[in-house]
């Protein structure tokens, strides 16, 4: 059904010929779904959890990934595409882990994020305000993040929307 899905977003995608799109599938802790999608459907960008933090991506070098892909695309005259990525994503970017580890702290201690360390601190900070309110949202019921709340392909079309912006000469529809 996943499969069938992300290549309906693919051709709707390709016939509008502007427009990219970002695919968020399930999986926490392991994206064999994800995989799976992948194998069947071929998308333009595909972000594998364990991948990411096996090799330590952090949150800009995603950007960088996706803002090179949206370059490369345009000059084959291609403004559009499907990215695709798995739930558990933020968990799986370094700094991220660490932001959510230590607020998943402070929360069980009945703090606020103006209680993160000077690192995490900035880092919560630097995100859009939606995006920091939904990392503070109700925990599960051993105190973890919903990871499924949390809209990554927001953050990530915002911030790859912003690095865009800087670059004149690419045309960008996320």
């Amino acid at each position: 059904i996943y499969s069938e899905m992300i290549s309906n977003i693919e051709r709707d995608s390709q016939s509008a010929g502007k427009y990219y799109h970002m695919v968020r599938l399930m999986g926490r802790t392991a994206s064999n779904v994800l995989l799976e999608c992948v194998l069947q459907t071929h998308p333009n960008l595909a972000f594998i959890s364990e991948e990411v933090l096996e090799k330590k991506f952090s949150l800009q070098d995603i950007v960088d990934q996706m803002v090179f892909l949206v370059e490369k695309r345009q000059k084959k005259g291609l403004n559009h595409g499907v990215i695709v990525f798995s739930e558990g994503l933020v968990e799986h970017i370094p700094e991220m882990r660490s932001l959510i580890e230590e607020l998943n702290d402070l929360l069980s201690e009945n703090k606020t994020s103006e209680d993160l360390s000077p690192t995490h601190k900035k880092l919560f900070n630097s995100l859009p305000k939606d995006f920091q309110m939904q990392l503070l949202k109700d925990r599960d019921a051993h105190g973890n993040v919903q990871v499924s709340k949390i809209e990554m392909e927001k953050l990530l079309s915002s911030l790859v929307e912003e690095k865009c912006s800087k670059k004149p000469q690419i045309v960008h529809h996320f």
